[in-house]
């Protein structure tokens, strides 16, 4: 991955497998990662994406399918009921990812990792995506 693919907040995975945010150091030759009980500072190509799998959705996304694979993410805005379904492609594969507003929808884009859905939730809010016990 690209450091212009990421932003401070999103989730990466370092080489030894834990999960934590980037916190500074995007555009540098160093990132600093904040993770669960502490921080590191690492070169980015030892960091790599979060690839979206029915686990990694499960922690910010609803399950309202399980026959398609279907995940919501409700959308905190001010005026308009948003939220966006995920469906799974096929196992392992990416997933396609809908915007539902007023009982439209628009397909966004197929999407392969949780920092996608991260950015795409923050562009359209504001907001960050939280975990679903977190809201």
């Amino acid at each position: 991955m690209k450091q212009q693919d990421f932003r401070i907040g999103n989730y990466v995975k370092y080489v030894d497998g834990r999960i934590g945010t980037i916190e500074a150091g995007i555009g540098g030759s160093k990132i600093r990662v904040k993770l669960a009980h502490s921080s590191l500072t690492t070169p980015p190509e030892l960091l790599e994406p979060v690839y979206l799998s029915k686990e990694v959705l499960s922690k910010y996304a609803v399950l309202v399918n399980t026959v398609s694979g279907t995940f919501r993410i409700d959308l905190p805005t001010r005026s308009e009921v948003l939220f966006l379904s995920l469906k799974e492609v096929g196992n392992g594969k990416p997933y396609f990812v809908d915007l539902f507003s007023f009982g439209t929808s628009k397909r966004i884009r197929l999407v392969h990792y949780l920092h996608d859905i991260q950015n795409i939730v923050y562009c359209l809010t504001s907001n960050e995506l939280q975990p679903v016990s977190a809201k």
